[in-house]
């Protein structure tokens, strides 16, 4: 800004005062704050205020007694009004006293940055409006040419200056409300027609010479420019007329200099051309050829596309007859080519010359060389891409833990930053350096997993400086040691990989072409090397956690496996007891209870399968144990029938769990006999049954008495709470989203994780506000100002401030006859709101929303329906009980509001829902009578 922007805030809140201090001090405004109205008052009598950002609220006065008396002094102050007490009532009185925008809090600092700019603009509008008019009013009444001002339509005197009377003889008042032709001021009214057509057809005239008739018969040359300009919602035109009768006498002698005018032309720093109607060149300054290389004699009379590279000349054929039509034109590329085979980019800014018929006869243009412009944008969008490569390159490296897909990782994304043919990535250990992975290497073999010694000088560059080493041509430097094959290399980077500062290995990129690379390569080699070798880091200590982890568990198996294997308690076990492979589903050792449960003794079972002894009764019992203990390793109680050797069918539990014995997996299967059992517990079950149903009737009715107390307690509490939360609470979020604005203008680089976190906030910060809303809405009365609407229009405002997500479809079928509703459209909206954000929800994976309307009798019913997973029916009774909700997040008042507030609007809410198809929410609205709203 050229001149400083002074910005006063008045609030009570210090951190609020700090926190957007900071923020428009970084936009370059001179802030200054206050915590009392009155301090405010005093400070802005001794300096101009350009905007002022008032609370509402204040110690000592109000926020819009402030204001009142802050433009009684400076008219031109713009107000913004802040407050997390918005009402109706305060909202109407800052319109009446000239606020000019009233925020809620907590805002988002974008759109109070982009109010306050607005508000500035308007404020400076308003001012160099004011001085526009007066400079206009000046400038037309004390040129010191001749101006007048007629009627478009009409053709008659509107205003004159004080030069028409003495140039024309004819007084303001013999002039106004009267025609030229009419005051006979035309010499020749060819002229005048001709003139006429000029402005009809270019709403404007420039240089057109005129012989005009004074009062006194007197004829005069005259040279005229005029426009078309808007006055008064008329249009009229606006002429400037200089008398050039005594210049024109003098032409000959400003023929005479017009060698002397060639030369300033050709000295000129820019470039000049003219073209004829065929594109062909007229004249060309000695700047045009100096910055091409030809000579005079080389271009004129010769096509300009001819001097353009290929590609170009369809280009001008396009656009050069566009020139001659509009007349100008700015700021038009092409690529030239030099006499000496090199390429220029030429910006054109140039106007059509016009002999005395206002027809084509040249154009003039000016030529700017712009290549080295050019070039800087080039080299600018190259390393925006440059950057944005690394930022998906990252992001790609920290996406998995694990050490072999960020090393195929590396490889993949390294191509993007920096192609090459073969790269290879070498980690440090025990004083050397293991090959971990490679891509495009010709005999992999050769390197992939073998050692080699770290000793090499330029490694040894690489731990001292930190820095890549580049070779152009390594065939031809001693340096380079040729492992695995690699005579085919000529181009060579070698990168370091860095965390912390400490060297954990190197990274080599090969490419077949001498000079393949260059520092710029190299850098961006550097910082992809320092996210890798982070991601490389990272995956390293969660690998070794990992095998620490599964080395505990086998030392801790193999503990068990060994005591349960050789404890008698196995043999001697109340319990039937089976070992068997996974593999082959041989059993290897029972117990006596086995061989007294099955019959089959235990050389009969041993190294024999439960296919082979025929021991299900059900043969699909055996592949669902068997598909159980594959993907959850154990199994619990599973309970079937067997077949004993005597043909016997049995009922038991089977529990079998992967147990180690010797290095080797077996199942351990324990099966307890249930036969008698089951036989007994289908006796109980039937005595129990009715017990069962009476007391799970009583707890229900218990469990709903209870929630409902504690939901009466919860209201009781927040109806004392919701008062005062919203002045206490929304002060410390917009100190919140302040912060983080500030974090993010300060900190734009920073990395991923810090700004999750930042995002973190920004959401939970405006979550907070959400649920202070909520409070706030249910806790106090509602004032209904209800009034006549379409119900499509407010389906309209209701989707486009909740836009539906991605994969779910929304269908709005509402007749266009339908009767307006006779409701508060806010109320209205805030409650299809809430139901559009719910069915959002309960389609997680994707579906369909439908609108839908209709009029029954005098109410219209706006249906929301979706086909998300629907409600459960001990939950439908509960739906619009304050504080009752189903989510983790959420404090169930969004559909008791919804009630609330249809409700208040002479209407009602029904809900239909199937689990797993999707619910139905219908809200009932009066129609609107016609004696309420024409």
């Amino acid at each position: 800004m050229s001149n400083p922007v002074h910005i006063i805030i008045v609030d009570d809140d210090v951190n609020l005062r700090k926190t957007l201090e900071i923020l428009l001090k970084r936009s370059d405004f001179v802030v200054n704050t206050f915590g009392k109205g009155q301090e405010a008052l005093e400070w802005s009598g001794k300096e101009e205020v350009a905007v002022a950002l008032v609370d509402l609220r204040l110690e000592d006065m109000s926020g819009l007694e402030l204001i009142r008396e802050l433009k009684s002094c400076q008219p031109d102050t713009e107000c913004i009004l802040m407050t997390g007490h918005a009402s109706q009532t305060s909202a109407i009185d800052a319109v009446n006293i000239g606020v000019y925008s009233y925020l809620e809090k907590p805002y988002h600092m974008p759109q109070l940055l982009l109010t306050i700019r607005r508000a500035i603009e308007k404020r400076e509008a308003s001012r160099a409006l004011r001085v526009s008019e007066d400079r206009f009013s000046r400038i037309f009444k004390s040129s010191p040419d001749v101006m007048t001002l007629f009627d478009a339509e009409s053709g008659r005197f509107t205003e004159v200056n004080q030069k028409w009377e003495a140039f024309s003889g004819y007084s303001r008042d013999e002039t106004i409300g009267r025609t030229a032709v009419e005051l006979n001021l035309y010499a020749d009214l060819s002229e005048r027609q001709a003139a006429l057509d000029i402005m009809q057809k270019q709403r404007s005239i420039q240089g057109f010479k005129l012989r005009l008739c004074t009062k006194f018969g007197e004829e005069r040359l005259v040279l005229i420019n005029g426009e078309t300009v808007e006055i008064n919602q008329g249009v009229g035109w606006l002429f400037t007329l200089r008398d050039i009768t005594e210049q024109d006498r003098a032409e000959t002698a400003l023929r005479e200099s017009e060698e002397r005018f060639r030369a300033l032309y050709d000295r000129m720093p820019l470039g000049y051309q003219s073209l004829d109607a065929q594109g062909c060149f007229i004249d060309v300054n000695q700047t045009w050829l100096d910055m091409l290389g030809y000579s005079r004699g080389e271009v004129i009379g010769q096509w300009f596309g001819d001097f353009l590279i290929p590609g170009q000349v369809e280009l001008f054929k396009e656009r050069f007859p566009r020139l001659k039509e509009r007349g100008e034109t700015h700021n038009v590329e092409f690529e030239m080519r030099r006499k000496d085979g090199s390429h220029v980019i030429i910006a054109f800014d140039g106007r059509v010359g016009y002999d005395e018929h206002m027809q084509f006869k040249q154009t003039h243009c000016i030529l700017t060389d712009i290549t080295e412009r050019k070039q800087a944008e080039e080299a600018l969008r190259r390393r925006t891409h440059e950057a944005e490569v690394l930022r998906q390159a990252a992001a790609s490296l920290t996406s998995s833990l694990d050490l072999n897909q960020v090393l195929d990782s590396l490889l993949s994304q390294l191509a993007q930053v920096v192609p090459y043919d073969s790269a290879t990535v070498f980690l440090l250990q025990n004083e050397q350096l293991l090959a971990v992975a490679g891509r495009g290497l010709p005999f992999p073999e050769k390197v992939i997993g073998l050692l080699f010694p770290d000793g090499n000088e330029l490694f040894d560059a690489m731990r001292k400086t930190g820095r890549p080493q580049i070779i152009s041509d390594v065939q031809k430097d001693p340096r380079f040691q040729k492992w695995g094959g690699t005579d085919y290399v000529r181009g060579w980077i070698g990168v370091p990989l860095i965390v912390r500062s400490e060297l954990i290995g190197r990274l080599t990129i090969d490419s077949r072409q001498v000079n393949a690379y260059n520092e710029t390569d190299a850098k961006l080699a550097l910082a992809f090397a320092n996210q890798a070798a982070a991601a490389i880091q990272n995956a390293r200590l969660y690998e070794q956690a990992q095998r620490e982890i599964v080395e505990r568990k086998q030392t801790e198996d193999k503990l068990r496996a060994s005591e349960e294997r050789f404890s008698a308690a196995f043999h001697f076990s109340p319990i039937a007891g089976a070992i068997y492979r996974p593999s082959d589903g041989r059993l290897v050792d029972v117990n006596e209870v086995f061989v007294k449960t099955t019959g089959y003794t235990r050389d009969e079972s041993i190294g024999h399968t439960t296919d082979e002894l025929n021991l299900y009764a059900d043969p699909e019992d055996r592949a669902r144990i068997g598909q159980i203990l594959r993907e959850r390793g154990s199994l619990e109680n599973f309970e079937f029938g067997i077949r004993r050797k005597s043909g016997e069918i049995a009922i038991v539990l089977d529990s079998a769990r992967l147990i180690d014995i010797g290095g080797e997996k077996h199942y351990l299967s324990s099966i307890l006999d249930i036969t008698e059992r089951k036989h007994a517990e289908e006796e109980i079950r039937n005595l129990n049954s009715e017990l069962e149903q009476r007391v799970e009737a009583r707890t229900r009715d218990l469990r709903e008495a209870q929630e409902k107390l504690v939901r009466q307690e919860r209201l009781a509490v927040l109806g004392q709470l919701a008062g005062g939360v919203g002045h206490e609470l929304r002060n410390p979020l917009t100190v919140i989203l302040n912060a983080i604005y500030y974090l993010r203008l300060i900190q734009p680089d920073t990395e991923d994780k810090i700004g999750q976190y930042h995002s973190i906030i920004e959401q939970e910060a405006h979550t907070a506000e959400k649920i202070i809303n909520d409070l706030l809405d249910f806790a106090r009365s509602q004032v209904v100002d209800r009034e006549p609407m379409a119900v499509s229009e407010m389906v309209q405002r209701v989707l486009e401030h909740h836009p539906a997500p991605l994969f779910v479809d929304v269908v709005v079928d509402i007749p266009p006859d339908l009767p307006l509703v006779f409701a508060d459209p806010h109320q209205v909206g805030q409650a299809l709101g809430n139901l559009v954000v719910n069915a959002y929800q309960a389609m997680p994976d994707g579906g369909k929303l439908t609108f839908s309307a209709v009029m029954i009798g005098e109410m219209v019913t706006i249906a929301v329906a979706d086909t998300g997973s629907g409600i459960s029916r001990e939950n439908m009774g509960k739906l619009f009980e304050p504080l009752f909700t189903t989510k983790a997040k959420g404090i169930g008042l969004g559909l008791a509001l919804s009630k609330k507030f249809v409700e208040a609007n002479g209407g009602r809410i029904e809900v239909q829902s199937e689990l797993g198809k999707g619910s139905v929410f219908t809200v009932w609205l009066p129609a609107s009578k016609e004696m309420e709203w024409t």
